[in-house]
């Protein structure tokens, strides 16, 4: 599983992007798509994406693992 964090920080960003025009490479927040891209690429169960300020995004995280983790022990319970 890839969990992107801190997605409330992509608004943070386009407002201080606005200001100077200029970041270093390690401040850009990646995009939703480059995330799964990602994802693919590692081969991970699934991307998601979470804030502190969305505790709905935190608990979707937590059911994915649980969800992945129960599906793991019944495939191997068999």
């Amino acid at each position: 599983l890839l969990v992107g964090t801190n997605t409330e920080k992509r608004l943070d960003f386009e407002k201080e992007k606005r200001k100077d025009g200029k970041k270093s490479i390690h401040d850009y927040p990646i995009s939703t798509e480059d995330g799964i891209q990602f994802a693919k690429e590692i081969k991970a169960i699934k991307y998601l994406e979470c804030s502190h300020l969305d505790l709905n995004s935190i608990e979707r995280v937590f059911d994915c693992i649980y969800e992945w983790g129960y599906n793991k022990y019944i495939k191997n319970k068999k």
